[in-house]
């Protein structure tokens, strides 16, 4: 079986790997995309709160926004709102989840 995830779960960069091992320190077990991409939602967040002008909307802080270091990948919104989040492809084997690159 083939599926679309939205984040990786085998990234090598340390700053995913501190996180699943604190993740993991603490729950007793690794992070699933639910914790990756409310990581990603809350440092997003709180840096727009914390860069934007007291008279400025936070949708519009977070749109005039620099790309912000996510866990897997730089996150971003474009004037729409939107977000950039890439995708990544995995399929289940013997079931385990194995990366495609």
């Amino acid at each position: 079986m083939e599926l679309v995830q939205a984040y990786d779960r085998y990234d090598p960069n340390p700053r995913f790997q501190k996180f699943v091992a604190d993740y993991t320190a603490m729950f007793d077990e690794p992070p699933g995309y639910t914790a990756v991409l409310t990581y990603d939602a809350a440092t997003v967040l709180f840096a727009a709160l914390k860069t934007k002008h007291p008279d400025q909307r936070l949708s519009d802080a977070l749109v005039t926004m620099p790309p912000h270091p996510g866990l897997n990948q730089e996150l971003m919104f474009d004037q729409f709102g939107d977000g950039n989040r890439g995708i990544y492809f995995v399929t289940i084997r013997d079931g385990k989840f194995i990366h495609q690159k």
